[in-house]
């Protein structure tokens, strides 16, 4: 071979949409880790509520003052406002690992249409190297021949 190495013509801008495809991984993987945060918390207030309101509720049949249920119903709507709020978090939460994922999935499909590009351009330098070669070896034939004819003229004829 000629010794020449194969240089992708976009060689950087398949440097960068690798870079950014793994940056995308990265917000992916944060997302999920956020969103996984923000259901704990959910779970866990609406566990909150559901122990906070068998404790705080009077048993059935037993007499309880106006003003104490007032407070017990106060507490249990404080916390069903903390849980309402936790849910939208997970909401919010799911939509940015949905936006996330297909982020991701964009910069992946980019770098694979690269990564083709990539490999049509290499079988191209392929060929032509091979096709140099040949062209190299067939006149090194040609060359011996010739010399061999020229040392021995009657050979030749």
């Amino acid at each position: 071979m000629s010794g020449s190495r194969f240089n992708f013509s976009l060689r950087r801008l398949l440097s960068i949409r690798e870079n950014a495809e793994r940056d995308a991984a990265v917000d992916l993987a944060v997302a999920h880790a956020a969103e996984e945060n923000a259901r704990q918390v959910q779970e866990s207030l609406d566990e909150e509520r559901a122990h906070a309101r068998n404790a705080l509720l009077p048993p059935p049949g037993q007499e309880s003052r106006v003003s104490e249920l007032q407070q017990v119903a106060f507490l249990i709507e404080q916390l069903d406002t903390h849980g309402e709020t936790a849910r939208e978090s997970v909401a919010e939460a799911e939509r940015t690992v949905e936006e996330k994922r297909v982020r991701l999935g964009e910069t992946l499909r980019d770098r694979r249409v690269l990564d083709r590009l990539q490999e049509r351009e290499r079988e191209e330098w392929n060929i032509a190297e091979k096709r140099e070669d040949r062209s190299e070896m067939d006149e090194i034939a040609r060359d011996r021949f010739i010399d061999r004819k020229d040392a021995n003229p009657k050979a030749g004829e």
